[in-house]
């Protein structure tokens, strides 16, 4: 995984209801808390304050992963690896190993894996943050939201659902409901609900939310249907500890006894024109050339592991093998932070903005070995020629698509015209042969090769052209955009 690259597999869009606070605590505020203090609260002990995480580089890997999937295959875990050494997009996304049934479950995102444990009846008994982004609040204190968070989910963990309340300043609050599928890693289902003063009874929810500071709630949509599905294997819950600033590795004797000064490191990532060196010079100083970027910062050895800081952007955390041969670690990306829309307007965030960072693992190999040198060259051809599949792939089917559209009935094509004319309110439509899909796959494959299969069209073609579907096919599809289409 480049340092460039985005980790987040899922894109989320809010969408706040947010309620205006009155000058005077609501009487349904005082009346929600009481009715907390008088309800037997659901025991939350068997849920965890935190999953356990770990590095898939870890020496003991494989063996840390049958300890919780005995039937884990090492054909996948291998697969897996070589995918986060060849740079490969699918590698950032989420999953498990192995079988998904009684006990528990080894899943994993990216380079990062953890093992869930299961009820006896079947539901994943999952720490607080795997709620964080569903619904969310604005003014509720830390400790209150996670114990909210640990209520619903120790319930979630017996019946597979759950129904909790949040209770607002002003006496509105929302409703959520809460699903969880048996044996199931893919997603959690809720579905929530506004309520104005008079439209609930606080008696009638047995896990309620109920705070002075709390000036409104914010409900994380996943598109447009009514039910949302959070998915659980994702960053904010599967991610490695950090140490001031830095993934927490453990160090080795070795590390601290090596002389680094004047050593050239090339790491093994594979979606690069050439491999990324690392050197490590006199009196501390780091430089990391990455094709035709380069990065300077420090480099120390602290707690028997070799820390590396570039720029304050990104952050290495590396040991040195037995043999010596490898220094092998996690790297963690530092995000230039955008400024928050809400706190220009004055408004505060919501109590689930969370600033920490990526990471992924990361192994580099010594200047001047030769064999693996060999290895890596191999190794690297073999990922261009994917890459290359994948981009002619991606052009056959773009070909098809736009063959299929020349193709097509006048009946079709005002069809087709309508349904544009509903969505956007107006004839002239954007109109593009490329989803999403098709157009990262044919950006990511021009950078990771040049201009190899570069043909005239392909690109212009993902891009959009705003008319009548009569006149894009017409002028884009058969002549081609010659500067006319939009890159979007």
């Amino acid at each position: 995984m480049s340092a460039g690259t985005a980790t987040a597999p899922y894109r989320l869009r809010f969408n706040a209801n947010y309620h205006k606070q009155r000058m005077w605590p609501s009487i349904y505020w005082v009346l929600a808390t009481l009715v907390i203090l008088t309800t037997k609260l659901v025991s939350a002990q068997t849920i965890p304050d935190r999953l356990n995480v770990r590095s898939l580089f870890a020496p003991d890997a494989v063996a840390q992963l049958q300890q919780c999937n005995a039937d884990l295959k090492t054909q996948a875990f291998e697969a897996h690896i070589e995918k986060i050494r060849q740079n490969d997009v699918n590698a950032s996304s989420g999953g498990a190993f192995g079988r998904v049934g009684p006990g528990s479950a080894a899943v994993f995102i990216g380079d990062a894996w953890t093992c869930i444990e299961f009820s006896p009846n079947g539901y994943a008994l999952l720490p607080p943050d795997a709620l964080k982004n569903t619904v969310s609040t604005i003014g509720a204190s830390p400790s209150g939201l996670i114990k909210w968070r640990r209520e619903l989910l120790a319930e979630l963990g017996k019946n597979g659902t759950v129904k909790g309340l949040i209770v607002m300043a002003n006496g509105s609050a929302t409703s959520v409901t809460y699903h969880l599928a048996k044996y199931s890693l893919t997603s959690i289902n809720y579905e929530a609900r506004s309520l104005n003063v008079g439209e609930f009874n606080v008696g009638d929810y047995s896990i309620v939310l109920a705070e002075s500071g709390i000036s409104s709630t914010l409900v994380a949509t996943w598109g447009v249907s009514q039910v949302q599905r959070k998915p659980i294997v994702h960053r904010q819950l599967i991610r490695l500890p950090t140490l001031d600033g830095f993934v927490a590795v453990e160090g080795t004797s070795k590390t601290s006894q090596d002389d680094f000064v004047g050593s050239v490191w090339r790491s093994e990532e594979l979606g690069y024109p050439t491999q990324p060196e690392l050197r490590l010079k006199r009196n501390g100083i780091a430089d990391l050339q990455i094709s035709k970027l380069s990065y300077t910062g420090k480099w120390e050895v602290v707690n028997d592991t070799l820390r590396v800081n570039l720029e304050s952007w990104f952050k290495y955390s590396l040991v040195l093998s037995k043999n010596g041969r490898f220094l092998q670690g996690q790297g963690r990306r530092v995000d230039a932070m955008m400024p928050i829309l809400s706190e220009m307007a004055g408004r505060r965030e919501s109590d689930d903005v969370d600033r920490e960072v990526r990471a992924h693992g990361v192994l580099f190999y010594k200047e001047g070995d030769l064999e693996h040198e060999k290895s890596i060259t191999n190794r690297r051809e073999q990922a261009r020629e994917k890459i290359r599949e994948r981009r002619r792939e991606a052009v056959a089917e773009i070909e098809k698509r736009r063959i299929a559209i020349l193709g097509e009935s006048v009946a079709i094509e005002k069809e087709e015209q309508q349904k544009a004319d509903v969505r956007v309110g107006k004839p002239e439509s954007a109109w593009r042969l490329c989803d999403s899909d098709l157009a990262m796959t044919i950006t990511e494959t021009t950078e990771r090769i040049g201009s190899e299969l570069v043909q005239t069209n392909v690109g212009p073609l993902c891009y959009s052209w705003t008319g009548t579907r009569k006149n894009w096919k017409e002028i884009i599809l058969r002549d081609g955009c010659k500067g006319r289409c939009n890159p979007v």
